[in-house]
């Protein structure tokens, strides 16, 4: 009976052990900050996964498994790949960067997929990546109020240039992640859709998207488009499904709050003290409602910035063919405009574009996806409206872990294969 009682405790402890380690595996993954120079937190998951493949010899189940789920997305892939380096060539190119970047990523959709796997047997993971945002909104908002915080983690995310750090100080680029700015303002931007979609599946879900939200406001303030995209996609829902008292309760209460909220605000601007907090009025309510009553139109620095790129004409020159790279020889971004679409017409050319469109969609919606349909829907609209603003596409690192997360993990059930 003892030993029965203590094998039992044993199986409890493990899984205790297990449910904590994949818990901080996965903020690791998801959030890829520097730990080492050359060397990120996504990384060492990476290795994790290879020698637990290596210990239990599984990888051909594995590699079943994700074939399985994502049906013929790989074959769409290698497509992309060959025709990568078919650009390449033609273009000259002469190096490597696009070819790269798109390898990393498909290793990267393995490797996610393999490491869920793992976590859907002891967590519900599509809750532990909403929990990991939450616990990164804390961070993010700890580091805006405490400059101590803020230079404590300091070691943990990706640089930031003089000009920005001027500009914004601690409101923004101050994540314990490897992607700063636009790059975690996109990646919040599905957590706040799936949340407001999913909000029965929480037990405190209004809780949670409050500090989302606003962590996700301050890393960038495009990624206000997820509120709306997920507040619209549940109105819809509740409209599909007869629901109409709930759209109106929905948007009654929503509207509200948010017009209170604003003229509250607005009119008591110059009574903030603080002035971190009154530069987060002034930036990101005071200005865009001071354009848009005074002047009929809405503008913020950054819209005037992507108005200016959308007149540039240096890459309109590879629209038709593409330049079959993704970075300039000096390591920044080809093209050096934020604008997505203008972006993957640079690297592609309009062959290459509708591929990578074609190649989103079937992730989206031909996989063995267990995710609902109008969380779907407004995850490729998403995607759609963020490249208006920056480069978001099927192959950026920094939404490939989130994405397969939710596709392939949000049902309830565990993970069946008919292999």
């Amino acid at each position: 009976m003892t030993d029965i009682i203590l094998c039992i405790s044993k199986k409890g402890q493990k899984k205790r052990c297990s449910i904590v380690l994949y818990s901080i595996l996965a903020f690791f993954l998801i959030f890829a900050f520097p730990i080492f120079p050359m060397v990120s937190s996504a990384k060492l998951v990476m290795l994790f996964i290879v020698f637990e493949i290596l210990y239990f010899k599984n990888f051909k189940e594995r590699i079943a498994m994700f074939v399985y789920q994502f049906k013929a997305f790989p074959q769409i892939y290698y497509l992309l790949f060959f025709y990568t380096i078919v650009v390449t060539v033609i273009a000259c190119a002469i190096e490597m960067s696009l070819v790269s970047k798109v390898f990393s990523s498909f290793l990267l959709y393995i490797i996610s997929f393999f490491f869920f796997t793992e976590v859907n047997k002891y967590l519900d993971v599509s809750k532990v990546v909403v929990y990991c945002f939450l616990v990164q909104s804390f961070i993010i908002i700890l580091a805006i109020f405490s400059e101590s915080f803020f230079s404590f983690t300091a070691p943990l995310r990706s640089a930031v240039n003089d000009n920005h750090e001027l500009a914004y100080g601690r409101l923004r680029g101050n994540a314990v992640c490897g992607y700063q700015f636009f790059g975690i303002a996109t990646m919040f931007t599905f957590i706040v859709i799936y949340l407001i979609l999913h909000l029965k599946d929480f037990k405190y879900g209004i809780l949670l998207l409050l500090p989302i939200c606003f962590a996700s406001i301050c890393s960038g303030r495009f990624s206000i488009v997820g509120i709306f995209i997920g507040v619209g996609m549940l109105i819809v829902k509740n409209v599909v499904n007869g629901k109409f008292s709930n759209v109106i309760w929905v948007c009654a209460i929503g509207i509200s709050l948010l017009i209170s909220a604003i003229a509250l605000l607005y009119n008591n601007v110059d009574n903030i003290e603080d002035p971190l907090m009154y530069k987060v009025v002034q930036h990101y309510l005071i200005d865009p409602i001071d354009s848009v009553l005074f002047q009929d139109s809405f503008q913020t620095s950054s819209t005037d910035r992507l108005l200016e790129m959308y007149e540039e004409d240096d890459i309109k020159q590879y629209f038709w063919l593409g330049a079959g790279r993704y970075t300039n020889p000096d390591g920044h971004y080809f093209g050096g405009v934020d604008i997505g679409y203008y972006r993957m017409l640079g690297y592609y050319g309009i062959i290459g574009f509708l591929l990578i469109t074609y190649t989103l969609y079937y992730l989206i919606y031909c996989t063995r996806s267990d995710l609902d349909i109008y969380t779907k829907h407004a995850f490729f609209i998403n995607f759609l409206v963020l490249n208006f603003k920056g480069d978001v596409q099927v192959f950026n690192n920094n939404i490939i872990p989130i994405v397969v997360a939710f596709l392939f993990f949000s049902s309830k059930e565990k993970l069946l294969f008919k292999i």
